[in-house]
């Protein structure tokens, strides 16, 4: 979107790399939450596979770490604050053992600021490209779009967050609200994205791109609901982000 191609640069390798680090050690913490739940679906296979997600936290921070001295210190200032809510949000840093994401209503909104900070601005820094309007729409209409893709994941983690003791917004609103409120979500990155596509940051093949993969989100998470096996989840609806990339670059 900023450079007009894809290439494989540092930048791009070293978000690659941390987010899987990231998502290895998540799942070895989140395993101590669990008690209860090993006995069936996602928990079972990670307890089954401890040491080879640990083996893939520890590969992956290695190359994270051989991308990150190619970065400049400029990126590294911009990248600190997703860096930082990533961190908080997997590591139990907080007292008694306490992740920010175990913190009542605000962990949809650290998954949705942190992916869009690592994903729009940061890259903008990189190519010097973050000081222009249309760059808030970009970053603000993926916000919308990564928060509406999230919500069906706290309707999956009602029965587990309850057991944990925390809030989220489909406790408070039920899971019919909370998939109104996705389709808003949507429709808002719907907007900002066509303010963008105004500012000549989209191209009328991308911009087309992006309102299939907005129309096919609103499609899957109409079927969200809180017994769907987990691939449902962590294929399909985590798949969005994959198919927006390719629907967006395909069509540009």
């Amino acid at each position: 979107m900023l450079s007009g191609s894809f290439t494989w640069a540092p930048l791009a390798a070293f978000i690659l790399f941390a987010t899987l680090l990231l998502y290895a050690l998540h799942r070895l913490v989140g395993l101590s939450r669990a008690e209860g739940f090993k006995d069936k679906g996602r928990y079972f296979v990670i307890e089954h596979f401890q040491l080879h997600i640990g083996l893939y936290a520890v590969l992956a921070g290695l190359a994270a770490l051989w991308y990150a001295w190619q970065l400049s210190w400029q990126v590294w200032w911009w990248m600190l604050p997703g860096m930082v809510l990533s961190a908080g949000y997997v590591l139990p840093i907080f007292g008694k053992g306490k992740r920010l994401r175990d913190f009542h209503y605000i962990k949809i909104f650290l998954i949705a600021l942190a992916w869009s900070w690592i994903t729009v601005v940061v890259p903008a820094v990189d190519l010097g490209l973050h000081r222009n309007i249309p760059l808030a729409f970009l970053f603000l209409e993926r916000v919308c779009f990564v928060f509406a893709i999230t919500l069906p994941f706290d309707i999956r983690d009602l029965e587990i967050d309850r057991a944990n003791g925390v809030m989220t917004l489909p406790a408070m609103l039920g899971v019919v609200r909370t998939r109104q409120l996705a389709y808003l979500l949507l429709g808002l990155s719907a907007a900002l994205g066509w303010m963008a596509f105004d500012l000549n940051a989209y191209n009328t093949g991308s911009f087309t791109g992006l309102i299939i993969s907005l129309l096919i989100s609103a499609v899957v998470i109409g079927g969200t609901r809180a017994g769907r096996h987990d691939y449902f989840f962590t294929g399909l609806v985590d798949g969005l982000m994959v198919v927006q990339f390719l629907l967006v670059w395909l069509l540009s």
